[in-house]
């Protein structure tokens, strides 16, 4: 089982799962819920609670491990301290064009 976005990507669902290592599944998670929590040009970050939300749904919808949401939100629940996790400032927008070479043919 797979969901079609609406720019025609196909994403990895529950069907599809094991064949991802739990690597895999631990960065999906934590890169979706880094870029929720982040402050961003366009917008500033969620709580921790309205991203665990958007995850919920993505879980249910089978886009997101279920067993690597259920441990993010034990740690959470277990008091995992993100407050001092820089929310503000994202080193990839504030970085210079690293400057391109064209190759030789």
């Amino acid at each position: 089982m797979s969901i079609i976005t609406r720019d025609s990507t196909e994403v990895v669902t529950l069907g599809k799962r094991d064949r991802l290592g739990i690597e895999s599944r631990i960065i999906m998670l934590a890169d979706v819920f880094i870029a929720l929590i982040e402050v961003r040009p366009y917008r500033k970050g969620m709580s921790l609670r309205e991203a665990l939300d958007v995850i919920a749904r993505q879980v249910a919808q089978g886009i997101l491990d279920d067993f690597v949401f259920a441990m993010l939100k034990n740690l959470i629940d277990e008091g995992l301290d993100f407050s001092k996790v820089e929310k503000t400032k994202n080193p990839f927008f504030e970085r210079a064009p690293i400057p391109y070479d064209k190759p030789s043919i």
